[in-house]
């Protein structure tokens, strides 16, 4: 049986995974970031893929129990990114 977000929350060990998880997702979305504009610094990018994490985790939550298509996540990044770049 899976743990849950709540139950991991709750023990230790899988906590502890679940944030390096998170941090390796924030590290590679600020990347991407950092590579795909000249405007951000690698903090700015790391700052701003901080923010943009709860999106993707949020998305992945939602694809993993198929209470979204999967061709809409994608467009939902997407859009976000663009309202927030585009300022």
């Amino acid at each position: 049986m899976g743990y849950s977000r709540d139950r991991a929350a709750r023990n230790p060990d899988m906590s502890s995974r679940l944030s390096a998880g998170s941090d390796r997702l924030a590290t590679a979305i600020a990347a991407a970031l950092h590579s795909s504009t000249t405007r951000h610094s690698r903090e700015d990018a790391l700052r701003d893929a901080r923010g943009l994490l709860p999106l993707v985790e949020g998305l992945l939550l939602q694809l993993a129990r198929r209470d979204i298509d999967p061709n809409e996540a994608p467009m939902a990044i997407t859009r976000f990114v663009a309202l927030t770049f585009n300022r």
